[in-house]
């Protein structure tokens, strides 16, 4: 067998290149890649925000979706026309 560095080592390259181009692309959950910027996630699903209803922990400020942890708007109703109420999230109350 015959050795052509110059070949083996110019095929390593190409394939570091590719490999280190593989990185550079974000793929999140749902299959739609995403930018270098940093993707904030919340709530227990861990996802980011999106255009459901959101609640926000008064103890550690942590925001969860509504659907996540069974909660509707008009359940926090009481939440905003009581300041003596606080909205605890299941990560606190733990």
């Amino acid at each position: 067998m015959t050795y052509f560095p110059d070949i083996l080592d110019k095929e390593r390259e190409l394939e570091e290149e590719e490999a280190n181009e593989e990185e550079d692309i974000v793929i999140c959950e749902w299959g739609t890649p995403q930018s270098d910027e940093e993707v904030k996630v919340f709530c227990l699903c861990r996802q980011p925000e999106n255009e459901l209803f959101m609640v926000c922990c008064d103890r550690c400020d942590e925001w969860f979706h509504g659907d996540c942890i069974n909660m509707s708007e008009e359940e926090t109703e009481k939440y905003l026309n009581d300041p003596k109420l606080d909205f605890i999230c299941p990560f606190c109350i733990a």
